[in-house]
């Protein structure tokens, strides 16, 4: 039982490392787009 229970905690774990890796990426995106589109903005 206790291992069971280890194994889902586990799992848990990594699913939240995952998704806070996405939200990370998804918050890089908007940065660089925020970035790159003054640039684009300024040349046009």
């Amino acid at each position: 039982k206790q291992a069971k229970n280890d194994s889902t905690w586990r799992g848990d774990l990594h699913q939240e490392t995952l998704s806070g890796f996405v939200a990370e990426i998804e918050t890089i995106k908007i940065l660089i787009e925020e970035i790159i589109h003054p640039l684009h903005d300024s040349t046009t």
